[in-house]
């Protein structure tokens, strides 16, 4: 079943949407840990930050290259690597909109947990 343009762009959106929405999550409970529980001063903490970074690194790797690698796999080439393209640039897309927001003062206030 091969996939129409319509489709690629709704696919590589939502996978954009997801990969943000996931890092952003993931960023916002590092950067407010502290306020949830104590500090972790052993050496759990880089063994804590390393099995995050493996488990994030399989999410994100999952949702950008998951679909384009199938496509790719079952010799839907063009459309495996027009689907990777589309997922980047919504993800630029999604990083200039966010940098936008910063530069007018939308996030002034967010740094704090309060």
């Amino acid at each position: 079943m091969t996939m129409n343009s319509k489709t690629l762009v709704k696919v590589a959106f939502l996978n954009a949407t997801g990969t943000f929405t996931y890092t952003t999550l993931v960023m916002y409970i590092l950067f407010n840990g502290e306020h949830w529980s104590k500090p972790v001063e052993s050496f759990l903490a880089p063994v804590l930050m390393l099995t995050l970074f493996m488990i994030s690194a399989t999410v994100t790797g999952g949702l950008v290259l998951g679909r384009p690698i199938y496509l790719i796999a079952t010799k839907k080439i063009r459309e495996g690597i027009t689907l990777l393209i589309a997922t980047l640039i919504f993800l630029c897309l999604l990083i200039a909109l966010v940098l936008l927001l910063v530069n007018m003062g939308y996030f002034a206030g967010l740094n704090k947990l309060t």
